[in-house]
């Protein structure tokens, strides 16, 4: 049988360990419990701190660079600093609860869309003005169509250039994957400035987020984000990666991780803790965040009904 995770509402996260909102965790028995740690193996030892040595050099290089693609991709996000003051945004999760929303409003607002958002563009006709991908999973197996997606400013971290290259459309920002031991209790940072960097928080919805505040909109509204996930019984699980074998259950289209397409495992405690330090961090500058989700397990976000938007 599949497990099914989901936000569990009775069980409330401690202010000391993560700030306030609820968890999610797995509504299966046996998966309620604590799941053993990983082992730390010298190769994931020396993977971390490879990962972490070439995020720090592109932290440091980033405000520097005088030429090439750094650069070029620094001063495109600086003209996006602001550039959409005051307008509402639309931060699109691709939870299966979009399909019952009216997205035919998108253009009503600043539209930022993530990965195989391009399955809806096929089905329905509709663009989001911004496309980003974080993944490196999601952006390897969708190589080809988020290349040849057109229509859209398509934004990606700078460790994936070596997917997209220099003349794919793409902007690059300084992404940091890497940071979370190093700041403990503080975790997830937020970036005011996504042009020098951005964090990441475990979702790319918390990336999309950061870009949403930086362009200056008010208020966010998030939709699709159900923080829902079932694991079929048929997938190849390997560590924290899986593989499907068949129909995708948890977005909004059967072939977003189809048959052959990788995932990591759905952290949606972690999600959720960083979507609701993103609405305090922006609550506490005046920036509202509003979880318009058709229903879903997302918890501690005022709601709006996306319908009457």
């Amino acid at each position: 049988m599949p497990h099914r995770y989901v936000a569990y509402p009775n069980q409330v996260l401690s202010g000391s360990e993560y700030g306030s909102g609820q968890v999610s965790i797995p509504t299966d028995e046996n998966q309620r419990k604590k799941k053993p740690p990983m082992p730390i193996t010298a190769g994931k030892v020396s993977q971390f701190a490879g990962r972490t040595a070439r995020e720090l050099m592109v932290d440091t290089l980033w405000p520097l660079a005088s030429t090439g693609p750094m650069k070029e991709s620094r001063e495109r996000l600086r003209l996006l600093r602001a550039s959409y003051r005051g307008q509402p945004a639309l931060v699109i999760g691709n939870g299966p609860s979009i399909n019952g929303q009216n997205l035919g409003k998108m253009p009503n607002f600043v539209t930022i869309a993530a990965n195989a958002f391009f399955l809806k563009s096929d089905s329905v006709g509709v663009s989001p003005m911004f496309l980003t991908v974080e993944d490196p999973l999601p952006a390897e197996d969708n190589k080809e169509r988020l290349k040849a997606y057109s229509g859209a400013t398509k934004i990606a971290p700078w460790d994936l250039r070596g997917i997209f290259g220099d003349n794919s459309e793409y902007i690059y920002c300084n992404f940091q994957r890497t940071y979370a031991p190093f700041v403990a209790g503080r975790f997830p940072l937020y970036s005011d400035d996504f042009s020098r960097r951005a964090y990441w928080g475990g979702t790319v919805l918390y990336m999309n987020i950061q870009l949403a505040s930086y362009l200056g909109c008010n208020p966010i509204y998030l939709i699709g984000v159900d923080l829902s996930y079932q694991i079929p019984s048929s997938a190849k699980v390997e560590g924290n990666i899986i593989t499907s074998t068949e129909d995708d259950p948890n977005h909004f289209d059967a072939t977003y991780f189809g048959a052959g397409k990788r995932w990591h495992l759905p952290e949606t405690e972690r999600m959720q803790r960083c979507i609701y330090s993103a609405y305090e961090h922006l609550r506490q500058r005046g920036v509202s965040l509003i979880n318009a989700t058709d229903g879903g397990n997302l918890q501690g976000l005022p709601r709006a009904d996306f319908n009457t938007l």
